[in-house]
């Protein structure tokens, strides 16, 4: 599956929305996806192939999307 980083930032606002977090330390959900948000920002990626990327990633962004 072909990830797209609007896609992904769509995942992250749900998430987001859906838990809200305190204290400024992000869950191990919402961490997995913004690594993965970061590398693609630092790297000017404008998609990724999700199957390549670990199961518990695979799994969050398949169901926040």
């Amino acid at each position: 599956m072909v990830l797209k980083i609007g896609q992904l930032e769509g995942a992250i606002n749900r998430y987001k929305r859906s838990r809200p977090f305190a204290d400024g330390i992000l869950p191990l959900e919402l961490r997995l996806m913004a690594t993965l948000y970061g590398e693609m920002i630092y790297y000017r990626m404008a998609s990724v192939d999700l199957s390549k990327r670990s199961a518990p990633v695979q799994v969050l962004v398949k169901h926040w999307s």
